[in-house]
C-alpha cells in the first residue's frame, strides 16, 4: 500500500514538474516549426497542398497521414494541449499545498497567492479554449467580386480548416456580394472599408448586412469579417482574325504591400498562350517620362500594365490598356471592359474563441494582483529615498 502511494506521488510530481512542462512547450514549438515548413489548410488551397505533395511524394504522404497539413487541428496537437493542461493543474495544486493550502489565503502573503491562482486559472482556461477551438472550429476564407455569390459548401471555400472532431454540418447559406465602399484620405491612406452583402438561408430568408474590418457580422453563430480588398478587372478575349470571343471573366488580382504601397497584381495561364500573362492595376495614375505612376487607390482613372515572362524569368512589358480599350497579345485582343472591387472574407465558427478572450483578461488581472505588493513596496522604498 505504501509502495502504491509512493508511486502515485512520484507520478503526480512528475506530471507537475517543470521538466515535463519544458518538454511539452518544446513540442508546441515543434508544431510551430512544422506549420512554417509545411503548407497549412488555413492558408493554402487544397490544390496548392496537393501540388506540394506531388512534388515531394514521400514526405507528402507521411505528412498527410499524420495530419501535419492542418497541424493545429491534429490529434497530436490536441494530445499535447491536454497534457499541458494536466501539467499546469497538477503544478498549481502542488505549489498551492506547498505554500500552506487554504491557510495561505488568509496569511500575510495572501495577495500573492490569489495572484498566483488567478494566473494559473487563466492559463488553464486558455488551454480549454484552445482545445475547443482545435477540436470543433471551422475557419474558411472566400473572395467575392461585386455581384458574385458564394454557397456555404466545403468545396467552395478558398481555404478551409476544420477542428479534429467537428461533425457539425454546413448551414448551407448563400452570400451575395453587393456594394463595396473603400474610403481613403487624400486618395492614398486607407481609412475604412464597408462591404454590403445579402445572406440567404435554406428557407430563402434574406438578411442584409454590412461587414467592416475588425467588426465581424455574426450570422447564426458564424462570424463573417473582411480582411482584404482588391480589384477584379473584366477582361474579354477575342480572336483578332475571326472576331470570335474566346472567353472572359472578372480576374481577382492579388493585393500585396511593397514598401507600404498597395500593389494589385496577379498572373494567369491561358490555354492558347505558352507563357503566363501578368496584370497590374493602377486605380489612378499619371504619366511621367513615358512611365505610369500610381497616384491613388480609388478607381477613378484605371489602367492595366500587361506583361509576360520569358524562360529566364525576366518580365517583358507588352503594354498598357485603359478602361474600355483593348491590347493585342499575339493573335488575340484583350479588352478591358469593366472594373469592380473584391473583398476577402473570413468565415469562422469557433466555440473556443470567447473562452480564450476571457482567459487573457483574467491573466492580466492575475498579473496585477500577483505583483501589486512588489510594486507597492518598490514605490514606497523610492518615496523614502526621495
Amino acid at each position: 500500500m505504501k509502495k502504491d502511494k509512493k508511486n502515485i506521488k512520484y507520478l503526480f510530481n512528475g506530471i507537475g514538474s517543470s521538466k515535463f512542462a519544458l518538454v511539452l512547450i518544446g513540442l508546441v514549438l515543434l508544431f510551430l516549426i512544422v506549420a512554417i515548413i509545411l503548407p497549412q489548410a488555413e492558408f493554402f488551397t487544397a490544390e496548392q497542398i496537393n501540388s506540394w505533395q506531388e512534388e515531394r511524394p514521400l514526405v507528402g504522404k507521411i505528412a498527410d497521414t499524420l495530419g501535419l497539413f492542418d497541424i493545429f487541428n491534429s490529434h497530436f496537437f490536441l494530445f499535447t494541449i491536454a497534457l499541458l493542461f494536466l501539467n499546469i493543474l497538477v503544478c498549481t495544486i502542488l505549489r498551492f499545498n506547498k505554500t500552506g493550502g487554504l491557510k495561505a489565503l488568509k496569511g500575510s502573503g495572501k495577495i500573492r497567492v490569489y495572484g498566483f491562482l488567478t494566473i494559473h486559472f487563466s492559463l488553464l482556461l486558455l488551454l480549454i479554449g484552445t482545445f475547443l477551438s482545435s477540436s470543433f472550429q471551422l475557419k474558411g476564407s472566400i473572395v467575392l467580386t461585386e455581384n458574385q455569390s458564394f454557397f456555404d459548401k466545403e468545396d467552395n471555400y478558398q481555404y478551409l480548416s476544420k477542428g479534429a472532431f467537428r461533425e457539425k454540418e454546413h448551414l448551407g447559406f448563400m452570400i451575395r456580394q453587393k456594394k463595396i465602399d473603400a474610403y481613403y484620405e487624400d486618395g492614398k491612406h486607407h481609412l475604412r472599408t464597408d462591404c454590403y452583402i445579402d445572406i440567404l438561408n435554406k428557407n430563402n430568408k434574406l438578411t442584409m448586412a454590412a461587414v467592416k474590418v475588425n467588426k465581424p457580422y455574426n450570422y447564426n453563430g458564424y462570424d463573417i469579417t473582411t480582411s482584404e480588398i482588391g480589384f477584379s478587372p473584366l477582361i474579354l478575349i477575342y480572336d483578332e482574325n475571326t472576331g470570335k470571343k474566346m472567353g472572359g471573366t472578372y480576374f481577382a488580382l492579388n493585393t500585396s504591400r511593397i514598401a507600404g504601397n498597395r500593389v494589385y497584381r496577379d498572373y494567369f495561364k491561358f490555354p492558347f498562350f505558352e507563357n503566363k500573362i501578368f496584370f497590374t492595376i493602377y486605380p489612378d495614375y499619371k504619366e511621367k517620362d513615358g512611365n505610369i505612376i500610381k497616384t491613388g487607390e480609388n478607381p477613378v482613372n484605371p489602367i492595366i500594365l500587361v506583361e509576360t515572362q520569358n524562360e529566364e524569368g525576366d518580365f517583358i512589358k507588352i503594354g498598357h490598356v485603359r478602361l474600355k480599350e483593348k491590347i493585342k497579345i499575339a493573335n488575340y485582343n484583350f479588352y478591358f471592359a469593366d472594373l469592380k472591387w473584391w473583398s476577402k472574407y473570413i468565415i469562422m465558427d469557433d466555440p473556443g474563441y470567447p473562452i480564450v478572450a476571457i482567459a487573457l483578461w483574467i491573466g492580466v488581472i492575475g498579473l496585477v494582483i500577483r505583483y501589486y505588493p512588489d510594486i507597492a513596496r518598490w514605490a514606497k522604498e523610492n518615496e523614502n529615498i526621495a
